[in-house]
């Protein structure tokens, strides 16, 4: 199971709101991820961190050379961007986001972080809880709580696997 289907799942169930969703990048550069402008993102260190990962630019390749604005920065149809993992699906207005990476909180930014192919910031628990429209938590099925287990087990392997490489 995809995250992006847990989501869609929810917005349907719970708030009785359809998300289509588009398969072929194509229509995913061009228009958004969804034709709703809902940008879907998976945070899989959220429950070992406590912080969202909130991108801002990204590259296709770890190789030289810039990133190109995404995430929050793209410019595309998203007015949504939903972010979580299998316990917590969090709802934010896009502008919200731009804005907290802007102007931070209370005086202060938020941490900016970059990987090889990645831009954005961190985004603790607690201020997501505070600036964020929703909350949603999944009701998940064993099946698809061992499948969300197996996709994070994966992504665990290939994160220390970078990590090992960059050292």
């Amino acid at each position: 199971m995809l995250y992006q289907d847990l989501v869609v799942d929810a917005f349907d169930v719970e708030l009785k709101i359809p998300i289509q969703t588009y398969d072929s990048q194509h229509r995913q550069y061009a228009i958004g991820e969804s034709r709703q402008g809902v940008e879907v993102k998976f945070d899989m260190r959220f429950v070992e961190t406590g912080n969202l990962y909130v991108e801002t630019a990204e590259k296709r390749e770890p190789r030289h050379g810039q990133h190109h604005p995404s995430g929050i920065y793209r410019r595309d149809n998203s007015w949504l961007y939903v972010i979580g993992d299998e316990r917590f699906i969090f709802v934010f207005t896009r502008c919200e986001l731009l804005r907290l990476h802007q102007v931070g909180e209370d005086g202060r930014r938020f941490r900016d972080v970059e990987t090889d192919t990645s831009k954005g910031f961190l985004l603790p628990e607690s201020a997501a809880r505070e600036h964020k429209r929703l909350v949603l938590v999944p009701q998940l099925s064993t099946a698809e709580k061992k499948a969300l287990d197996s996709m994070r087990r994966k992504t665990d392997e290939k994160w220390q696997a970078l990590q090992r490489t960059s050292t």
